[in-house]
């Protein structure tokens, strides 16, 4: 079951996009790690002529890169946080042939924190996450995946897998529970993960986890 997922996320040739270099109070470094076989790229942007000491992974929604959301990106800096921002396997600057499936997001955050876990100006600042769409659906598992993270904004992140496909057709809530079992076999562990789980399990309050403004 692909689901359109055999294909890239690249950005619209159409549109136009924003960069770093639209914007004269922000700086970006670029960053690249693995995740898998595949190299994944991004920036680490910062207001211009700071260093924030706080760190907030942004994770982007499908459809394009992560330049799709420069302008968030950039008052999420301008709000004194260092704010890491990359594509998806399968995305914009980032290698591979297609994005896979939405899971497969999961596996790029946790290469994402491993990278912010062997960076020495990195690992010691407090971190905090927020996505929107699949990056809300990202950001609101990321507690399952690394406990040291203080805070996390989900935008419109959809719950799990199976609902997010069979709310777009309806035909698939009938295969639910054999959407979760080809992502399990696809994905391991990470293809089967939800949202409400985590909520559970996590340290974070559940109202701040939902709600709470960036402080």
């Amino acid at each position: 079951m692909e689901f359109g997922f055999h294909r890239r996320s690249d950005n619209d040739p159409n549109l136009k996009y924003f960069t770093v270099d639209d914007f004269c109070d922000l700086t970006a470094e670029p960053i690249s790690f693995k995740s898998g076989k595949n190299t994944l790229r991004g920036f680490i942007y910062t207001p211009k002529g700071k260093k924030p000491n706080r760190l907030l992974l942004f994770t982007m929604g499908i459809g394009a890169g992560h330049h799709a959301y420069m302008h968030v990106i950039r008052e999420l800096a301008l709000h004194n946080y260092r704010v890491m921002a990359f594509d998806y396997t399968g995305a914009q600057l980032s290698d591979g042939k297609y994005i896979k499936g939405l899971p497969q997001a999961l596996l790029d955050v946790k290469a994402a924190f491993d990278f912010i876990a062997k960076n020495d100006e990195l690992k010691d600042l407090p971190l905090d996450v927020l996505g929107h769409s699949w990056g809300g659906y990202v950001s609101g598992i990321s507690p399952r995946i690394n406990s040291n993270i203080r805070k996390v904004v989900s935008i419109s992140g959809f719950i799990n897998v199976p609902l997010v496909l069979s709310s777009v057709r309806t035909y698939m809530r009938f295969f639910e529970p054999f959407i979760d079992f080809a992502n399990l076999i696809k994905f391991g562990k990470y293809g089967i993960y939800d949202i409400p789980s985590v909520v559970k399990r996590t340290n974070i309050p559940a109202k701040n986890y939902w709600i709470r403004q960036l402080e």
